[in-house]
């Protein structure tokens, strides 16, 4: 099959649209996250994200009967998970034990087998409307988050609150150990997270240094709005990825281009399909008027000799 305008032109869309989704899946931009619903049960690789126990447009209070989990991975290999929390109103709690009905569990761990942090409450869990005071750290590249609630008139439940929302974010602490955060930024605390997190309205570093107007986060500088500008605001990551993805479909184009031009300019000489002129002369005169040395010769003549008489010859004319 020849290699048409048509084919270049879907391939050239085909491959734009996969280095999109290529870069939009590799930026660290913060994510949103959500303790209810298609997020659980799933392993999330991230460089922030904010993290929600629903959706609020939905509802003011969180979901009954509610089991959900969720795995947090650092995206960068040696890093670790930092979760801080901006809001805690999990109001369902036993009067005459003090155990939590509705609780949030928080695992140093890729799973919940292990004991869940004593930091986040241990195996009773975290309820109530006060958070830990201090922010929760892994020791690994793993924190794993379940979020249990009871089925909507069970005896022990007692009330139902807001929810809760925190920040997990992806860090590392090379500067304390090479006096550089290299191409991450640098919060003011030491703590070195993915650049893409600067200026995007949350708080990843804990001080608050990678919003801020000035020092290291520039987010105070005005944005020009050139096509420069807003290319390098993807991330280093996605403008890499979207980069490289544009000189492929370049070069794929180009090799389709070469190959067209090659089948359309390039053609061998037609072979003639013109037959020769018919033969007018009859097959049976020569040039001159002559008969063929091919003709066909004639029959000998027969000879009846039961009629000629005996002892005559006769010539025959």
């Amino acid at each position: 099959m020849a290699l048409g305008p048509d084919w270049v032109s879907q391939s050239w869309c085909f491959l734009w649209m996969f280095t999109l989704l290529l870069s939009e899946s590799q930026t660290k931009k913060t994510q949103t996250y959500y303790m209810h619903g298609i997020d659980c049960g799933n392993k999330k690789y991230i460089g922030g994200a904010t993290v929600y126990s629903h959706r609020e447009e939905n509802s003011e209070y969180y979901m009954n009967n509610n089991e959900c989990k969720i795995t947090f991975k650092a995206d960068n290999e040696g890093w670790r998970i930092m979760l801080r929390f901006l809001e805690l109103d999990i109001p369902d709690i036993d009067p005459n034990n003090g155990i939590c009905n509705d609780a949030l569990y928080i695992y140093d761990s890729e799973d919940v087998f292990t004991g869940a942090m004593a930091e986040a409450g241990g195996n009773y869990g975290l309820c109530g409307i006060h958070p830990p005071p201090h922010i929760l750290v892994s020791t690994g590249p793993f924190m794993t988050i379940h979020f249990r609630t009871n089925k909507k008139g069970d005896i022990k439940r007692r009330e139902i609150g807001r929810g809760f929302k925190f920040i997990v974010t992806a860090f590392s602490e090379d500067f304390q150990k090479y006096n550089s955060c290299g191409t991450h930024f640098q919060c003011a605390n030491k703590n070195c997270i993915d650049d893409d997190l600067r200026c995007d309205t949350v708080n990843h570093c804990g001080d608050n240094s990678d919003e801020a107007m000035e020092g290291f986060a520039q987010c105070g500088v005005k944005d020009d709005g050139s096509f420069l500008n807003r290319f390098l605001a993807l991330g280093v990551t996605a403008s890499v990825t979207i980069t490289v993805g544009s000189l492929i479909v370049l070069i794929v184009c180009i090799v389709a281009a070469v190959c067209c031009c090659k089948k359309i300019f390039c053609k061998p000489p037609p072979e003639s399909t013109t037959s020769p002129p018919p033969n007018t002369m009859p097959n049976n005169l020569a040039a001159n008027g002559a008969p063929s040395y091919n003709q066909t010769p004639l029959p000998p003549p027969v000879l009846h000799t039961d009629k000629l008489p005996l002892g005559k010859i006769h010539t025959i004319q």
